[in-house]
């Protein structure tokens, strides 16, 4: 048997490498033995919680659960009616009521095990960004609800923000894991692969496009495909990196995939069209080294 390239044998090791930064495998859910199973969903407003409270659901709902969603988004104008219209075409039911965002997370509870459902999920308020307020009400609320999962709804498309987004909601909440969304684009790996650095929880889902069957579970391995199968600059640049002082394998591998991710500028010139300068590189790294560990 013919032995693989040392080319080959590098882009596998970094492959390895990869699979193993964002996880290894895919999540495992377990589920309440008595039901329902809580998730609640984190998030700022505009990373898609509420099409992905229905997303998820109808997740659940193929593998043979029987899932409530509760409407506890009551600052967005509009929100709970989304969320219902949403739910309507999946045949899920939607609890919410006109009063505050802890009693209806509460009387959600109590509807959703009257009426024996087993997976409960709650989509709750964001906001543009971090505030206090924002984190007090999800706080209550999870101290009201006691969810067996907190899932924080971090956008792929934003970057570094998606980072420092998933550094401050895990500081104030028990994070469980993420749902990556928006992960349909040009590779977004590097968003997964430093938030996953950050908050050292997997990802557990990614939405991959705009209908609500646009979702499955996050399998670690096809993202560090995706990655490294973006061409030669990319698995030249990991490895470059790994070569220098001071960094290591693994933070080389964050730090290209994040650069090669979060260069929207830089796309063409990964693709071919033109070169990349050293110069294009060096300009993101100053963003990504206060996130790795020396």
């Amino acid at each position: 048997t013919p032995k693989p390239s040392s080319a080959a044998s590098d882009v596998y090791k970094r492959q390895e490498e990869l699979v193993e930064i964002l996880g290894g495998e895919a999540l495992s859910l377990g589920f309440s033995e008595k039901p329902p199973t809580i998730i609640l969903l984190a998030g700022l407003q505009g990373v898609g919680k509420t099409t992905n409270a229905v997303k998820l659901a109808k997740w659940f709902k193929s593998q043979g659960r029987n899932p409530m969603l509760v409407g506890a988004d009551l600052q967005r104008p509009a929100a709970v009616k989304q969320l219902m219209t949403l739910a309507e075409s999946i045949d899920v039911p939607v609890f919410s009521e006109d009063s505050d965002p802890i009693s209806v997370a509460k009387e959600g509870l109590r509807e959703a095990t009257s009426l024996g459902k087993d997976v409960l999920i709650y989509d709750t308020a964001g906001r543009l960004s971090i505030d206090q307020d924002l984190m007090d009400e999800i706080r209550k609320i999870s101290d009201e609800i006691k969810p067996h999962y907190t899932f924080l709804v971090i956008d792929a498309m934003t970057g570094q923000e998606a980072v420092n987004v998933a550094g401050a909601f895990n500081e104030k909440l028990s994070i469980d894991a993420m749902i990556l969304t928006k992960l349909d684009g040009d590779s977004r790996g590097g968003a997964a692969l430093s938030a996953k650095t950050v908050v050292g929880k997997p990802i557990a889902f990614a939405s991959i496009g705009e209908k609500i069957e646009d979702f499955e579970v996050f399998h670690p391995d096809r993202l560090a495909s995706r990655i490294l199968g973006m061409g030669d600059v990319l698995t030249g640049l990991i490895g470059g990196l790994a070569s220098l002082p001071k960094i290591k394998v693994k933070n080389a591998a964050i730090l290209g995939a994040y650069v090669h991710s979060e260069a929207g500028r830089l796309s063409r010139k990964i693709k071919g069209s033109t070169s990349m300068t050293a110069s294009d590189v060096i300009s993101f790294i100053p963003q990504v080294f206060k996130n790795l560990e020396e």
